[in-house]
């Protein structure tokens, strides 16, 4: 037998083993049913906030400091997407969000499966999109020093005074 993609896709299916660093089908066309997206908000100006806490209570403390802050940059939940990480590669949350801008709260570039280090509270750009990194909405309400330095590469990013 000729070891190509389409055989060893059809060996994993039939035999449930991968000998060979190549991924189901369903995950080569980023369609994997065991990936789901906890998330709320419309998204309606393509700004994508990743949290590593829950989104289930919103009148959590964590979640009051967010949307504390999307209302300082003049944003509400119909404007970004807020989701809940929980282990997604961030090539299927991607190919599945349609983003601009990126805020990670509590949660690094590796965490999510990008291979560059983002320094917090700076803003990067990669491949036309925007990111921010910060320290957990837990440590933001604990540490005003994180919370100011947040502030301020928010006023970057979304050109506030």
């Amino acid at each position: 037998m000729q070891i190509n993609q389409a055989n060893l896709i059809h060996l994993y299916k039939n035999d449930e083993v991968v000998c060979l660093p190549f991924e189901k089908n369903e995950l080569l066309n980023n369609k994997h049913s065991n990936y789901k997206i906890k998330a709320i908000g419309n998204n309606q100006k393509k700004i994508l906030i990743m949290v590593s806490h829950s989104i289930n209570d919103l009148n959590s403390e964590e979640n009051v400091l967010l949307f504390n802050i999307l209302k300082a940059i003049h944003l509400t939940i119909e404007d970004v997407k807020l989701v809940e990480f929980a282990g997604q590669p961030f090539k299927f949350i991607k190919n599945s969000i349609e983003f601009e801008k990126c805020i990670l709260l509590g949660l690094d570039g590796s965490q999510i499966g990008l291979q560059m280090a983002l320094n917090p509270y700076h803003i990067f750009n990669f491949m036309n999109t925007f990111f921010l990194t910060s320290h957990s909405a837990n440590l933001l309400n604990k540490h005003k020093k994180y919370k100011e330095n947040l502030w301020k590469a928010l006023q970057k990013m979304f050109a506030v005074t």
